[in-house]
């Protein structure tokens, strides 16, 4: 018996280190979360798709009624100010908003494409996954200026958060997947341009002594 809770606690690991969450560049230049600005953001789920199945997310919170429809959009809002509010924390230069002002010189779209809206039950198995039954979201973040420009596009896939029995905590914690998996990948990104810009200072420094 001991081997095999241990067997199922080792596999239940390896699943939760094996998830990642991936953003990608896919046009422009992320130096733009380097600029001191406001941005209005944006969450766009138009053209959703469920994962999986033949139905746009639209068509699927409307078949399950009116209290789902409710909820979606409680969930929505709990989400999307708490995302708004942890890169604002983390970020020393562009903040986001959820208005737009006069100040507001960009305007960030995150395009959720694709949508698995989890399982409560999935999420109460004992010895699973951390991240069984959470939500997963596959999309684009657009980035344009104010005459609608697009600056920078990233890509976003496998972004799920922890398991949670509701709805609105599964939104909640995919968004902050989403929050952490960006937040190390423009860390990355200032990482890479540092050491290019430090291989391009010692390229140069050699060739002033030759």
């Amino acid at each position: 018996m001991k081997k095999v809770l241990c067997l199922l606690i080792s596999v239940s690991f390896t699943i939760l280190l094996s998830a990642k969450s991936i953003i990608t560049l896919k046009t422009g230049d992320v130096s733009i979360f380097s600029k001191s600005a406001k941005a209005v953001v944006e969450f766009d789920y138009d053209s959703a798709e469920i994962e999986d199945k033949d139905m746009s997310l639209e068509d699927f919170v409307e078949q399950k009624g009116s209290k789902y429809e409710a909820r979606w959009e409680v969930a929505q809002n709990m989400a999307h100010k708490d995302f708004i509010k942890r890169f604002n924390k983390k970020s020393t230069n562009l903040k986001f908003s959820a208005d737009s002002t006069s100040e507001t010189k960009y305007k960030v779209t995150i395009k959720v494409k694709t949508i698995n809206l989890g399982n409560s039950l999935k999420s109460l198995v004992p010895f699973g996954s951390q991240k069984d039954g959470g939500i997963t979201i596959f999309g684009r973040i657009y980035i344009k200026d104010t005459t609608g420009n697009e600056l920078c596009q990233l890509r976003f896939t496998g972004i799920q958060g922890l398991g949670a029995a509701g709805l609105e905590a599964r939104l909640l914690l995919t968004y902050q997947e989403l929050h952490s998996a960006l937040r190390k990948f423009l860390n990355k990104s200032k990482n890479s341009s540092k050491e290019e810009e430090e291989e391009e200072e010692e390229e140069e420094e050699e060739e002033e002594e030759d």
